[in-house]
């Protein structure tokens, strides 16, 4: 039964750690985006990046506004080193 808590504690961990936190405003109408991959070292980053870039579409559309993305990059995980993770930087016009 401890091993099952266990597990279940290790799996809301890495779900928390899949969220971006939201844009923060870096100019007047700059914002920047970051995300951990929930799978941390066992996959790519590409995930992360799509999803920062549909979460900056539907920021922007709220606005009335499209994204334009000014910059997008996606880091692998490396397994027992470090998680996958993404940063996008756009505008919203």
């Amino acid at each position: 039964m401890r091993v099952i808590a266990t597990f279940a504690a290790l799996a809301i961990i890495g779900l928390a750690g899949c969220s971006s936190g939201g844009p923060v405003k870096t100019g007047p109408d700059s914002y920047y985006l970051t995300k951990k991959s929930a799978g941390c070292g066992f996959t790519g980053g590409e995930g992360s990046k799509a999803s920062l870039m549909r979460e900056a579409d539907a920021f922007c559309a709220k606005q009335g506004k499209q994204a334009i993305i000014d910059k997008a990059q996606a880091h692998n995980g490396i397994p027992f080193a470090r998680c996958a993770s993404a940063e996008v930087t756009f505008s919203c016009k």
